[in-house]
């Protein structure tokens, strides 16, 4: 009876240690397999970053006319280019007159008098540029201004979507190569000013007249908001 205890006993520890082996080899299997990668998740911003850079504004004006005249369309174009140049433009404005065509020699007087509607006067510099005899080439204005530009190129889908193509793109957690470039690309198109991407604009003064009459109504006790009367509120006919 003794010995056949002992039977049990070996045999119990040597199913204990079978065990305990087994779970170590899986253990071992599955930190072998697995793949620890932290969240190096890009901001999109950082992605595709806007920057600033040197540009050009152009405008084409076409003659039309034995007298080279422009039309008033084109003429509230300049004034608005001229306009356009004082906000945000620097250095000289630049006027190119084609050679080869005559009418464009005729519209300079009237392209000079919008420019100066518009504030400015005189234009810098103007040369002649090239053409083909008899064409209609139009005279060009062009000035220098600061442009907001995303240095990469949208549309690029380097990656699987998907994550079925046998790489593990898609369990990084990782914005894809495009995310977000649109929004860069219109935030640079639709921005007033570049600058205001850099910096951002002083704040204007106070109204000191304004200030000192809201202390005076404080100091008197009496509310300092803009009272509303409820009759400028009031719905008195409807549908009419």
């Amino acid at each position: 009876m003794f010995h056949s205890r002992n039977e049990r006993t070996s045999r119990r520890g040597k199913l204990m240690l079978a065990l305990v082996g087994a779970a170590s080899l899986t253990l071992t299997a599955c930190a072998n397999n697995r793949v620890v990668t932290a969240n190096r998740a890009v901001d999109w911003r950082d992605a595709h970053p806007i920057t600033l850079v040197e540009g050009e504004r152009t405008i084409d004006i076409f003659a039309a006319g034995a007298g080279g005249t422009v039309g008033v369309r084109q003429l509230a174009d300049i004034r608005a280019f001229a306009t356009e140049y004082q906000r945000s433009g620097h250095g000289p404005l630049y006027m190119a007159v084609p050679q080869a065509n005559r009418l464009a020699d005729k519209s300079l007087g009237s392209i000079r008098e919008a420019l100066m509607a518009g504030g400015v006067t005189p234009v810098r510099a103007s040369y002649p540029t090239a053409g083909a005899p008899g064409s209609v080439a139009p005279v060009k204005l062009t000035f220098a201004r600061l442009e907001a530009k995303v240095a990469s190129r949208c549309g690029l889908w380097p990656s699987d979507l998907n994550g079925n193509g046998g790489t593990l793109d898609s369990w990084s957690n990782r914005p894809w190569e495009n995310y977000g470039c649109a929004t860069q690309q219109m935030m640079a198109a639709q921005v007033a000013d570049p600058l205001d991407l850099v910096r951002s604009r002083p704040e204007s003064p106070g109204d000191p007249m304004r200030r000192a009459n809201v202390v005076l109504v404080y100091r008197q006790g009496m509310p300092t908001a803009v009272q509303y009367s409820d009759a400028a509120a009031k719905i008195t006919a409807v549908g009419n």
